[in-house]
């Protein structure tokens, strides 16, 4: 279960999810898909592999949509799922009598004006007299009480349209004369307000020069400005703040970049959004293992970390180690894994690949990895 303002509402993801996809999760957002691999990092890892690469993992930015409206908080129940059909005894005003018990619960305890309640009174018992005379629920906000004759029911609906605290009291009445009551409390909150000013930036780290798409249109209309924190000039202008408003960060470092909305009646809200731009380096290269092998087939596999703001990569294969047969180049603009299938291959032979990788610095090669195809 996914509880996030960017969860994709009513959304069934059919993916296959295990712990190493919060870690694959975490890597892909907040470090640019790098990767702790156990057979190059150099420290004790008994992991066969990078587990983060498995074909069979799911990713879980499948279950967000970070571009949508952010949710608002929805007030859970304050008790239990079972205790819901359980009717809530709260007496007031001293313990009731022997022979005669007021007992009251509502479905739901919280929420947002306007509030729809049910009251459940139905437990409510006079065990001497056997039968309750008269019934009459205040629900403290005001309104006409609801009453009535013989037992309270099940269901007694009432709609609170204002938010506050209110207190429900339900009093009862046996034929012999003797009165209970029992209370409960109903919490109308405020609605969560929605922040007014709101910005983003996409990608949240990359490498310089990099593009970085902003984006304040969740915000509230006014003078806006956006100051993108390396010393270039400010963007301006009025109305709500644009979705896709694109500046390149041309140097590495860590820049905050701030939009300020003066709203009409003169009020100044801000918000902030980092990125974290590093220096182009040479590519990372990953050459996995070949699967889905048969007699003249295979898929090669290999993960590649462009570390620049562009770069390609393709994959080398052949019989022997020297005598290699280069595919087509790909282009690539973040870390991530990279498959291409084979086929025309000759049964029960054994073919040596790697996967290379090239951006502006120059190219790296990957480690040689063979396999056999079926006999």
């Amino acid at each position: 279960m996914v509880i996030s303002p960017y969860a994709k509402h009513g959304y069934i993801d059919h993916q296959t999810y295990s712990s190493d996809a919060y870690l694959r999760f975490i890597e892909d957002r907040f470090l640019g898909g790098a990767r702790i691999d156990p057979a190059t990092d150099g420290r004790p890892d008994p992991r066969p592999d990078v587990r983060e690469n498995a074909p069979q993992l799911g990713d879980l930015r499948n279950v967000f949509d970070f571009t949508q409206t952010p949710q608002p908080p929805v007030i859970l129940p304050t008790v239990a799922a079972s205790q819901l059909a359980t009717p809530l005894p709260l007496p007031t005003g001293g313990p009731p009598s022997a022979t005669q018990r007021a007992a009251i619960g509502q479905i739901p305890v919280a929420g947002d004006a306007p509030l729809d309640v049910s009251f459940d009174g139905s437990a409510s018992r006079d065990p001497g007299a056997k039968k309750i005379a008269s019934w009459a629920l205040d629900f403290g906000d005001g309104t006409t009480a609801a009453g009535g004759t013989d037992r309270p029911p099940a269901s007694i609906p009432h709609t609170y349209t204002a938010n506050g605290t209110y207190t429900a009291t339900l009093t009862i009445d046996s034929v012999s004369g003797e009165s209970a009551t029992a209370t409960v409390t109903v919490d109308i909150a405020n609605p969560a307000p929605r922040p007014p000013t709101w910005l983003t930036a996409t990608p949240i780290n990359g490498f310089s020069p990099q593009p970085v798409v902003f984006d304040g249109s969740n915000s509230a209309s006014g003078d806006w400005s956006i100051d993108f924190g390396d010393g270039s000039a400010p963007e301006t202008g009025s109305g709500v703040p644009p979705a896709g408003l694109e500046h390149t960060y041309a140097d590495p470092g860590v820049y905050l970049a701030t939009l300020t909305i003066t709203a009409p009646d003169g009020g100044v809200t801000t918000a902030t959004a980092t990125s974290a731009m590093a220096p182009p380096s040479l590519p990372k290269v990953n050459t996995g293992k070949a699967f889905a092998v048969t007699q003249t087939t295979a898929t090669l596999e290999g993960r590649v970390a462009p570390n620049s703001a562009t770069a390609t990569t393709w994959f080398e294969w052949g019989t022997t180690k020297k005598a290699l047969t280069a595919g087509t180049p790909v282009p690539l603009t973040s870390a991530g894994s990279v498959d291409l299938q084979l086929t025309g291959l000759a049964p029960g032979t054994t073919y040596y690949y790697r996967i290379d990788a090239s951006n502006a610095l120059g190219t790296s090669l990957g480690k040689m990895v063979p396999f056999t195809t079926s006999p």
